[in-house]
């Protein structure tokens, strides 16, 4: 039996990755990408699981190796799909909340989402960074995209601003 050894920081993973984190900036509006943010996104887990794996350095390798690939000096890891019992801690921060700071702040005028934590887009995903961002971000100020997973060759909302 053979084992798929980990993706996380594979050179396919992240060449791809990379690539389409270059296509979502050069889709923003020339304006916005002297000014803009990539948000890598993943799927919360609870404090006590999260504190017994790899999981979080990972993600964060993850980034490091994509952000260094693109050429971008900085960006930000957040969590999404936060569910269980409001009392158990979760990784933080919601993708929701770095969303209406960054408006509140005026703080980019461009956004990537690119939700590294996935290797397929489903449901949980399009429903998070879709239909729940839209809500939380309506009438802001900046343009963004959000680029599907590897199950899917289209960039969501190229070159449009969060304000539907």
């Amino acid at each position: 039996m053979d084992k798929l050894r980990v993706f996380y920081n594979h050179p396919g993973f992240i060449d791809a990755t990379a690539e389409r984190v270059r296509t979502a900036l050069e889709g923003l509006p020339e304006i916005a990408r002297h000014s803009s943010i990539v948000i890598y996104t993943a799927h919360s887990i609870p404090m006590s699981m999260a504190e017994s794996s790899k999981y979080v350095q990972q993600l964060e390798e993850s980034c490091r190796l994509v952000s260094s690939a693109v050429g971008l000096k900085g960006h930000r890891l957040v969590y999404q799909s936060r569910s269980g019992p409001p009392a158990q801690p979760w990784l933080e921060p919601d993708i929701l909340d770095v969303l209406r700071e960054i408006k509140q702040d005026n703080s980019a005028s461009g956004i990537v989402i690119a939700p590294v934590g996935f290797v397929s887009d489903h449901m949980e995903v399009l429903y998070d960074l879709d239909t729940k961002r839209r809500i939380s971000v309506r009438s802001s100020n900046f343009h963004g995209s959000r680029w599907n997973r590897g199950n899917s060759s289209e960039i969501r909302e190229h070159d449009s601003r969060f304000d539907c």
